[in-house]
């Protein structure tokens, strides 16, 4: 159904408001749909929203709206190995959270940092493990010692060489 929405739509609208017009078709479906919904339309929705990410707060949605969808977007690409994907949908989201996250939408923030985390590890990207890691580890009241251990462990060289492991097995 959305599809049929954003073709007719983009067919009326002039280049130059293209983004804006997407952001309000990613707010419609965000607003309209159910939960389940916006889980199977998930990179749909983040894709339509990330296009008007720099305009004001829409009205009947929020940024933390958009930072749950892209996080609901990355979730779903990290569960099908679409790492990359799953990488942008967690920068996104990030972008998205207010400057006082931590205080305001602890939880929402440390699903995104968890996630992009072990995006980071898995894609090989050390530098990105270490920054979004560092993220966590330096909250002092907003993380509990649970959630900082599974940041730390990220951070964390491997124990076994792979070369190694490889030739014990032999």
């Amino acid at each position: 159904v959305y599809d049929v929405y954003q073709e007719a739509s983009m067919a009326l609208v002039f280049h130059d408001k293209i983004s804006e017009v997407k952001g309000r078709i990613g707010e419609m479906l965000l607003t309209k749909l159910s939960h389940r919904e916006r889980i199977q339309s998930a990179f749909v929705i983040a894709s339509l929203l990330d296009d008007d990410i720099g305009s004001v707060v829409r009205e009947g949605t929020s940024n933390i709206d958009e930072a749950r969808v892209n996080l609901e977007a990355a979730s779903v690409a990290m569960s099908i190995s679409l790492l990359a994907l799953a990488s942008r949908r967690l920068e996104n989201g990030l972008r998205c959270l207010p400057g006082d996250h931590w205080r305001e939408e602890r939880e929402l923030s440390l699903q995104l940092y968890l996630l992009a985390v072990l995006a980071a590890y898995t894609r090989g990207n050390r530098g990105a493990v270490e920054y979004y890691g560092g993220q966590i580890l330096a909250q002092r009241e907003n993380v509990s010692v649970a959630d900082k251990i599974r940041a730390h462990f990220a951070l964390l060289p491997p124990i076994v060489d792979p070369e190694t492991a490889l030739d014990a097995s032999d």
